[in-house]
């Protein structure tokens, strides 16, 4: 019905607003560049702390990118709804930041 569309509405607008606003991945062949002169000072654990968050940023980047673009053809038809795909909606629907339910999949 009007209720399901309106709701898909909300998800494709939660899911633009997240693409827009979701960062680059991190040039990590750059960082290490830069950051290898700087190993070897004071600050060298620091730097290594720094280049391991970067990383696991852009896994964290790429998992979102991933799961949008899943949801998005799941929506279209293009890829069946996986229950993980299922639960994203019911947060996005509520609002929620996904994952906070503790018997969701997503």
């Amino acid at each position: 019905g009007s209720g399901e569309g309106s709701q898909r509405n909300a998800v494709r607008e939660t899911m633009t607003y997240i693409q827009e606003r979701l960062p680059e991945e991190f040039e990590m062949v750059s960082l290490s560049l830069k950051a290898k002169p700087l190993l070897e000072g004071p600050a060298g654990p620091y730097i290594v702390v720094a280049l391991q968050e970067c990383s696991r940023m852009n896994a964290l980047i790429s998992e979102i990118r991933k799961s949008i673009s899943d949801l998005d053809k799941g929506l279209k038809g293009q890829l069946n709804m996986s229950q993980a795909m299922e639960d994203l909606v019911s947060a996005f629907n509520m609002n929620q930041w996904p994952g906070r339910d503790p018997f969701s999949k997503c």
